[in-house]
C-alpha cells in the first residue's frame, strides 16, 4: 500500500477544514441567535467563506443540524468509551452517557431546540454496542436480551429525556434526578 493511499491528501484535509468551520459557526449562531434567526448568509460570514462553499459542503441548513447532532452524539459515545477503557465499569459508562446526553440539552438549550427539529435522521441506537456487550459479559444487563435492542432502549430513554429537557418539563431540579431515577428502573428490570 502506498503512502498516498494512507495519508489524507492536501485536498481533502482543506475540503473538512472548511467543513468544520461552518459546522463550529453554525453551533455558534445557532446557540446565540437560535435556528430561525440564523441565516446562510449569516454562517458564511462567521466561518469567513463564501455562501456557495456552505451548499458545496451541505445540502441545506437542516443538513448542518443533522451533522451537529451526529458529532454531538459521537463525542458522547467516545467519551463513554474512553471511560471504560479506563476500567469504568460499562453499565456506569452506559448511565454516564445517558445522563450526559440530556444533561447536555439542559446545559444547550437553543442548540438542543435545533437538534430537536422534526425533520431528518434519528440514530438506531447512541449507546456504543460495545459498552452493551460489554455489561452483559460483566453480568450487570441480562446476556439473554439482544444486545442491538437494549441498544434502543437506551436510545429511546436519552431521545426521551432530551426531548424533556428541551421542553423545560423538569424544572428547577433539572433532569439528573429524573434520568437516573429512570435509568436505574430500567437497568433493574433488565439486569440479571
Amino acid at each position: 500500500m502506498s503512502e498516498k493511499s494512507i495519508t489524507i491528501g492536501r485536498r481533502e484535509r482543506k475540503r473538512l477544514e472548511t467543513r468544520q468551520q461552518i459546522l463550529t459557526a453554525a453551533a455558534s449562531l445557532f446557540a446565540t441567535r437560535g435556528y430561525e434567526n440564523t441565516s446562510i448568509d449569516d454562517i458564511a460570514g462567521l466561518a469567513d467563506i463564501a455562501r456557495g462553499t456552505i451548499f458545496y459542503n451541505f445540502e441545506s441548513k437542516e443538513s448542518i443540524v443533522f451533522q451537529l447532532r451526529v458529532e454531538a452524539w459521537g463525542q458522547f459515545a467516545a467519551a463513554a468509551l474512553e471511560k471504560h477503557q479506563s476500567g469504568l465499569k460499562a453499565i456506569d459508562c452506559i448511565s454516564h452517557m445517558i445522563l450526559h446526553c440530556v444533561k447536555w440539552c439542559e446545559d444547550n438549550p437553543e442548540l438542543a431546540k435545533v437538534f430537536f427539529i422534526p425533520k431528518g435522521p434519528l440514530p438506531e441506537a447512541l449507546i456504543p454496542l460495545i459498552l452493551i456487550q460489554g455489561a452483559q459479559e460483566e453480568g450487570s444487563l441480562r446476556a439473554d436480551l439482544d444486545a442491538e435492542w437494549l441498544g434502543h432502549l437506551f436510545t429511546f430513554l436519552i431521545l426521551h429525556g432530551q426531548g424533556l429537557s428541551t421542553s423545560g418539563t423538569f424544572g428547577e431540579l433539572g433532569s439528573e434526578p429524573h434520568i437516573n431515577k429512570w435509568t436505574q428502573s430500567l437497568l433493574a428490570g433488565i439486569a440479571p
